[in-house]
């Protein structure tokens, strides 16, 4: 009766290793899985961040061109607006001049 509870006792020990050795191993396994997957991800997310960078400098230097072309349109409307107002009193000017000598 005394070999069977120190079989078993070293029988459950053994066992109690193996199982701690194997779930060990298994854990270390599982980790550097996960590590891997989690270096492709972030190797993924900087790519993109790279890209996005790119995108936003090639988005900045096309905002840079359009607030250059909507400057250039705001001039040129100013001075059309300056010529129309001169033209506008030079008509004025007239229509004056030929109502005084309709008179």
């Amino acid at each position: 009766m005394v070999d069977l509870k120190r079989f078993l006792t070293k029988r459950a020990i053994v066992w109690l290793v193996i199982g701690l050795l194997g779930g060990g191993l298994a854990t270390e396994l599982w980790e550097g899985r996960r590590a891997g997957e989690l270096e492709q991800r972030l190797a993924e997310q900087q790519r993109r961040l790279g890209q996005d960078e790119a995108r936003a400098r090639e988005l900045g230097a096309k905002l840079e061109q359009a607030e250059a072309r909507l400057r250039d349109a705001e001039r040129r409307l100013k001075e059309s607006d300056e010529r129309l107002a001169a033209e506008r009193r030079l008509r004025h000017k007239y229509e004056e001049a030929l109502n005084q000598g309709r008179k």
